[in-house]
């Protein structure tokens, strides 16, 4: 708030108020800061852990096969930090094309896209043994950027392979209603209700532990979430029957249709 008279020939006939709402600003700013908080706390725990590792090495307190053991583990921390960078560009450029519209979305055919996300986390799934069921009609057309459409399925994928239960069938599926919808459906614990609305956050886990262990960034919604958001769309999830979670990524129909 800033205060100025107002004068009126030689004489003060009053005073002018000018009140400024930092609201936005502030909201803003403690944002900025819970970030770069998740963030040092996120490279700074594998830092610590290859740190330990080395030191142990270094002093010759491990024999060759501790050693190895060590290093593995030392590749491991090094290979998470470099996906947590990773992801973090990727957000970052997403944003910064949806703060700048240059986002180019043309009308493609959702079929290859679809099936090159699938093709992408076979390695993954196979691993799980999890096999991947995919339906989706050849004429479906969508107005995207294909690139930023496949890395929003992949992700999701990659999460219902890694949260999922090993040996149960992941579904992708696509419904067209006034908007394509894009299900992706696997079988394991559900996200409770309360937990819905948050896992879209960066670095927000509902389990954190696990998650590590899984190898995830916590990253990876947020990343779908504004690749929704450039494409016009949305993603959300939803609990199903049997023990089935589902997310949904939805964006609109080419204009063709």
């Amino acid at each position: 708030m800033n205060g100025s008279p107002l004068m009126k020939g030689k004489k003060k006939s009053g005073v002018l108020i000018t009140i400024n709402d930092i609201t936005l600003q502030k909201q803003l700013e403690t944002i900025r800061q819970d970030f770069v908080a998740n963030v040092s706390h996120e490279l700074k725990t594998p830092i610590t852990s290859i740190i330990g590792y080395l030191e142990i090495i270094q002093q010759g307190n491990a024999d060759i096969d501790q050693q190895n053991i060590f290093i593995q583990k030392v590749l491991d921390h090094t290979n998470r930090m470099n996906s947590i960078i990773d992801d973090l560009l990727k957000l970052s450029k997403i944003e910064s094309q949806e703060e700048d519209n240059t986002i180019e979305l043309n009308e493609q055919r959702l079929n290859p896209i679809l099936s090159g996300a699938i093709d992408d986390v076979q390695n993954i799934a196979m691993k799980r043994k999890n096999i991947i069921l995919f339906k989706c009609d050849d004429s479906v057309m969508v107005n995207g950027d294909p690139q930023l459409l496949r890395e929003a399925i992949i992700n999701l994928l990659e999460n219902a392979i890694k949260y999922g239960k090993a040996e149960k069938p992941i579904t992708i599926s696509v419904e067209k209603t006034d908007l394509i919808n894009i299900h992706v459906k696997n079988h394991g614990e559900g996200i409770p209700k309360k937990y819905r609305g948050r896992i879209f956050q960066r670095f927000y886990r509902i389990d954190k532990s696990r998650d590590r262990e899984a190898g995830g960034t916590g990253l990876g919604l947020a990343i779908v979430k504004h690749i929704a958001l450039v494409h016009n769309g949305e993603v959300r999830v939803t609990p199903s029957k049997d023990h089935e979670t589902c997310f949904t990524f939805s964006i609109p129909l080419s204009d063709t249709l």
